[in-house]
Formats: C-alpha cells, structure tokens, sequence
C-alpha cells in the first residue's frame, strides 16, 4: 500500500510521458499544460477522497468547492462572459462539493472500483471537450483514467 508521496509521483512521470508523447506540450499551450497536470495529478489522489484521513480526503472537505470554481472559471471564462461563467462555474463547483463531500462513500470502497476510474475518465472528457476537442481531450481523460488506475495498482485494491 503507497502513500500519497508514491502516487503522486506516479502520476508525475504518467503525465511526463503523455504530456511529451501524445499532447506536444510548448510553452504557448499553458491551458493544455496545467489542465493536463491537474487532470493526471488529481487521478493519481482520487481513489482516497473517500477518507478524511488522507491528505486529499482533508483537503476535500475544505477546499473542493473554491478549487473546483477556480479551474471551471478558468476553462468557462475563455468562452463565455463574467457572469456566465461565475454561474457555470458555481454549478460545477456545488455539485462536486455534493457528490465528494456530502456523499462521500466508505474508505477503500466504490472509489477503488474500475467503474469510478471509467467515470472519471468520461468526466474528464465531458469537461475538456468543449475546450480542446475530441483528439486533445481523449488523451487528457485517458491520462486522467491511467493515473486513476495507477492508484488501484499501487493499492491492490481494485474492485470491479
């Protein structure tokens, strides 16, 4: 069973790979960088939301909604008009305040499934489509489904 530290950086060197491989990251693609790096990261901590004894379970409780705001603002802002977009925003934010905070489920259950991993990758792709396209997003939520994955490995924890 790894810590955070282990998946986390497990996450790093998949986003490393796909970032290099598949997406052609310089340093005019910023949006495509971070979104990227946030998708692969937090699919490298995702499985362990359901703990408040993890670091991400923790932060979870406290930072999800503002965090959640920030980075839908950031991908609505580039389309829509201020207030649109704080709106858009807030949707996003509130409903995944309620499903990982207020629906949390039990520790090393539902979110160490290969159904969740599947969700999170449809979610990613639902999320970036807009913004970068079929190719571009694809690649974003399968990252975002291999660093997932790659938690249940390193938990030995996979549950269908």
């Amino acid at each position: 069973m790894a810590n955070y530290k282990a998946h986390m950086a497990l996450g790093l060197l998949l986003w490393i790979f796909f970032a290099f491989s598949f997406l052609e990251l310089s340093f005019e693609s910023l949006p495509l960088a971070s979104a990227s790096f946030f998708v692969a990261l937090l699919g490298s901590v995702l499985p362990d939301t359901d703990t408040p004894k993890s670091k991400i379970g923790r932060f979870l409780q406290y930072g999800v909604f503002f965090f959640a705001f920030f980075i839908s603002f950031s991908t609505f802002y580039s389309k829509d008009a201020l207030y649109q977009s704080f709106f858009k925003s807030g949707v996003v934010a509130g409903i995944i305040f309620i499903v990982f905070v207020l629906l949390r489920p039990g520790h090393r259950g539902i979110t160490h499934s290969l159904k969740v991993n599947v969700v999170y990758g449809l979610g990613v792709f639902v999320w970036l489509f807009p913004s970068f396209g079929m190719v571009t997003a694809g690649y974003i939520a399968f990252l975002g489904a291999a660093c997932y994955f790659s938690h249940l490995v390193l938990d030995e924890q996979i549950k269908f």
